[in-house]
């Protein structure tokens, strides 16, 4: 915030049932302090992928300068049903009382969703106006205020915004500290506590034609700064898609350096067996009555197996 002056700080309450109240907030302020085109909403836990974000919202803007685009974006959720367990951290007593609905409209998961600007002025306004219906489940809540609203929902496969952690996985420890990569087997990181690496899987999506745009539920800063730069590293040799491939690539070499060693040995030693033949064979005809034919005979045997010999290596 000191090095770039660019996050502000809403007072509002701060319990899980109070996040609708944020976000709505939030809203509030993007459409009071700025002519915005988009509202992205997304957790603190979530990692962005900002390049291709853009590159999206730019692709869905029908409108000019997308100033009106009715857009509501995000991984989509239908007839999710409304929990009505006492105590449940999902309890929404609020929104059936409210609507005797038992399951909630089609939103778009919590973990990360974008409203185009001219729908988030006009939630401001109708509460505003009328007052919308707050209930402690938000993003099913805000769903719930679009419904009646003549949208384009966008389900987007690239925002992964599940309530389950994703991405990595938990490194083999290696003798003497750190844990083994799998892929290149280098030892990566030293001293206590588990090791991670990020999957392949997603290093590959990351990377590709149609990268995660949002992964949701990245449990610590420093699997987010992995994220981060591996997303940076994108399209260069550093990257992990990159490495994998170089590491792959020099394993098939030493294979093949090994078979070619292999056949060499192998050749040589047909060439050492076809030679003592030969000298078998040479020894045999000087014990023959015709010795000197049975010599030129043996000499020739030992000239074809050295070439037989010499093909094979």
């Amino acid at each position: 915030m000191e090095e770039f002056g660019d996050i502000v700080y809403i007072k509002q309450r701060t319990s899980y049932k109070s996040i609708l109240y944020k976000t709505y907030s939030v809203f509030e302020y993007a459409v009071e302090h700025f002519d915005v085109r988009f509202v992205l909403k997304t957790d603190d836990d979530a990692f962005v992928h900002v390049p291709p974000m853009l590159s999206l919202l730019r692709s869905l803007c029908e409108t000019p300068g997308c100033a009106a685009e009715r857009l509501y974006i995000g991984r989509m959720i239908q007839e999710s049903e409304v929990l009505l367990q006492p105590g449940h951290k999902w309890n929404n007593y609020v929104f059936f009382n409210h609507t005797g609905l038992k399951t909630y409209p089609k939103y778009a998961m919590g973990g990360g969703y974008i409203l185009s600007g001219d729908v988030a002025r006009t939630l401001i306004q109708v509460n505003r106006a009328m007052k919308l219906k707050f209930t402690p489940i938000e993003d099913a809540t805000l769903g719930f205020w679009l419904m009646a609203m003549d949208l384009r929902h966008v389900d987007h496969e690239r925002f992964y915004t599940w309530a389950a952690s994703c991405c990595f996985e938990t490194l083999e420890p290696a003798s003497g500290g750190g844990a083994v990569d799998p892929v290149t087997g280098e030892v990566v990181g030293g001293g206590g506590g588990a090791k991670v690496k990020i999957m392949d899987a997603v290093t590959d999506d990351l990377c590709s034609a149609d990268p995660w745009l949002i992964l949701h539920k990245i449990d610590s800063p420093t699997k987010m700064r992995m994220l981060g730069d591996e997303a940076r590293r994108c399209g260069t040799p550093e990257s992990a898609a990159a490495v994998r491939a170089a590491a792959k690539k020099a394993k098939a070499g030493l294979g093949m350096g090994a078979g070619a060693a292999a056949g060499t040995a192998a050749g040589d030693a047909a060439a050492a067996t076809a030679a003592a033949a030969a000298a078998a064979a040479v020894g045999a005809a000087r014990v023959t009555a015709d010795g000197e034919v049975g010599g030129a005979m043996s000499e020739g045997a030992v000239e074809g197996a050295a070439g037989v010999g010499g093909g094979g290596g």
